[in-house]
């Protein structure tokens, strides 16, 4: 399962400028998101779809979830990382995944006892 948010453009957006302030937008999109759902994950991934129509993704997982700030922070630097911007990007996303759920965890974290009685 995850949350994710992106947006699609009708004009190549082909410098880190132009791409990080639609990526502001798609980060204030997911943590609204992400708020509502009252939920919270370990990995963040952003996807880069080409012109072309060929994409890319990058991901940072965290030990523990991460925080707004970090997604913010994170965002940005995965955006660093793609390569040929000014080919020309069609669509900017960003995903989270990995979620921890307290109930699903408290119940996961109970040991299951199994009886190993003989039955011969």
């Amino acid at each position: 399962r995850s949350f994710g948010a992106e947006r699609t453009f009708s004009e190549d957006k082909n410098t880190i400028s132009l791409l990080s302030l639609e990526l502001q937008t798609v980060i204030n999109i997911l943590k609204d998101r992400l708020q509502k759902a009252q939920v919270t994950g370990k990995t963040l991934t952003l996807k880069i779809k080409y012109s072309d129509f060929k994409s890319t993704t990058r991901s940072k997982t965290f030990l523990e979830d991460f925080t707004e700030k970090q997604i913010q922070r994170v965002s940005f630097e995965l955006l660093q990382t793609i390569p040929d911007i000014p080919k020309g990007v069609r669509l900017i996303g960003l995903q989270v995944s990995n979620f921890r759920n307290d109930k699903i965890d408290r119940f996961l974290g109970h040991q299951l006892e199994i009886d190993f009685e003989e039955s011969w």
